[in-house]
């Protein structure tokens, strides 16, 4: 590549984000270089700067390569949640979270298939980041646009309340110098924050109460029928002692039976040869 107005860094930072962990320096270094000689320095900087992505945050902005449509469709839920969160639409709210809760499955075991043809496996660590990060996703716009970007280098450790995380994210922007790294900025907690965020909270737990409520009402049937089940079994139970009696007792009276045809047999064959039949015991 040359300094010519073909160079596009927006795809070159795409391309470069996607690679594995392990040659993220190797093709960093590769960039700087390549727009240092283009006359790029101040850039070349800023890029020689960029961290390497740690595996889950990899594999999140693979998840906006390989994954986009679902990604978008899960991040797209996150309005809808938080106007039916604010306005206490319970019905609707279940609906979004079935809907939360099943996107990111499949997000997660993209993931996993992601990793598996890297020689690596989805550990407790990566899908928790995983997971931490498209909620921050869901609750903050910022955070989703710089997920649907694809470029992250760190995940994002969010669980639903106080200021969002600092974040790192290349700015769209062309080469011709400025920055190529912004910090986006944390914002200050405020009163109406953590109303809104207490809001979120408050709705979660009553979602789990709800749920737990039908847990319970589940396991007290179960609990029913099993105590059904129970006095069922012992009356077979009862049925099978009284069987088994019955069938030794039919026992004793085959052996005598067979027992008596035997004799019986005897002293057929014994007269029919002209000899005095035994008597039987």
């Amino acid at each position: 590549m040359s300094g010519s107005a073909d160079f596009d860094l927006e795809a070159e930072l795409n391309q470069l984000y996607g690679w594995p962990p392990d040659k993220f320096v190797k093709e960093r270094d590769a960039l700087a270089s390549t727009l240092r000689a283009a006359g790029q320095g101040e850039v070349a900087a800023k890029i020689k700067k960029l961290r390497r992505p740690v595996v889950s945050a990899w594999v999140i902005n693979m998840l906006s390569r390989r994954a986009g449509e679902t990604l978008n469709e899960l991040l797209d839920v996150g309005p809808d949640l938080a106007k039916a969160q604010r306005l206490g639409r319970w019905d609707e709210l279940r609906t979004l979270t079935s809907t939360r809760r099943r996107l990111v499955e499949v997000l997660l075991k993209e993931a996993g298939r992601e990793l598996s043809e890297h020689g690596q496996s989805m550990t407790s660590t990566i899908g928790a980041d995983i997971e931490s990060t498209l909620a921050g996703a869901l609750a903050d716009p910022e955070i989703a646009a710089v997920v649907r970007v694809g470029r992250l280098d760190r995940p994002v450790q969010y669980a639903g309340m106080g200021p969002m995380p600092t974040l790192r994210l290349v700015a769209d922007q062309k080469p011709a110098g400025g920055e190529a790294v912004e910090d986006q900025a944390e914002p200050e907690p405020d009163l109406k924050q953590l109303a809104a965020d207490l809001r979120v909270v408050e709705a979660r737990h009553k979602l789990l109460l709800d749920e737990s409520d039908k847990l319970e009402v589940e396991r007290t049937r179960l609990l029913s029928e099993c105590e059904g089940l129970r006095e069922q079994l012992k009356g077979l139970e009862a049925e099978v002692d009284k069987v088994e009696h019955e069938a030794s007792a039919a026992r004793e009276k085959l052996i005598r039976a067979t027992r008596d045809v035997r004799f019986a047999k005897a002293a057929v064959e014994e007269a029919q040869a002209g000899k005095v039949p035994r008597r039987s015991r």
